[in-house]
């Protein structure tokens, strides 16, 4: 048995696993159009109107509509989102049960056990979701993995917030979270 849904609850995500609900590309679209980053005053916040409404997001509010746990126990993972390339290898010995990879490899999907495969279709499905490239394995995914298959306390709320920044920075990137956004649209009742 794979244990996705101890993972989750580990995790104090389980909600992220019932999230079933219509995408508004329309809104995603012009929330992406209108969004502002400012990494100097507020590197941790996304401010955006969308249909005339000014909303602002923290990995907080996030987490409340979502309803996540967010404890005082959560690490915020701004520094291990981008591991340094020993950090790197020793998750992948143990995400690919391959001790030999000796450096920086390009790892896919078929590279990870059958368990690891199915929770990195959770993630690149369900919670950063992407358009193409669905059999790669980035950093945010070995991250993710190694998070929920430890129980390493992660603020998604701020997972959410770094990966909408980079879908932002980079145009040609698919834009995360569409089940997310939902959720947030619904809350600040705008539809």
């Amino acid at each position: 048995s794979i244990p996705v849904k101890t993972w989750f609850d580990n995790q104090k995500w389980s909600s992220l696993l019932k999230l079933d609900c219509d995408i508004y590309p329309t809104l995603i679209k012009e929330f992406f159009t209108n969004l502002s980053c400012d990494e100097d005053t507020s590197p941790h916040t996304l401010a955006c109107f969308v249909k005339g409404v000014l909303f602002t997001q923290t990995s907080s509010i996030i987490n409340s509509i979502l309803k996540i746990s967010n404890d005082e126990y959560r690490v915020n993972p701004s520094v291990t989102l981008k591991p340094t390339q020993c950090y790197y290898l020793t998750s992948l010995h143990l995400l690919t049960n391959n001790p030999d990879l000796d450096h920086l490899v390009t790892v896919s999907r078929k590279d990870l056990s059958l368990e690891l495969r199915l929770l990195h279709h959770i993630i690149t499905h369900n919670i950063i979701s992407h358009s193409d490239r669905f059999d790669a394995v980035t950093y945010d995914h070995i991250y993710l993995i190694w998070a929920l298959t430890t129980g390493f306390p992660t603020d998604f709320g701020f997972l959410v917030i770094h990966c909408i920044k980079n879908a932002h920075k980079q145009n040609n990137q698919a834009l995360p979270y569409r089940m997310v956004f939902t959720k947030i649209f619904k809350n600040f009742k705008i539809d």
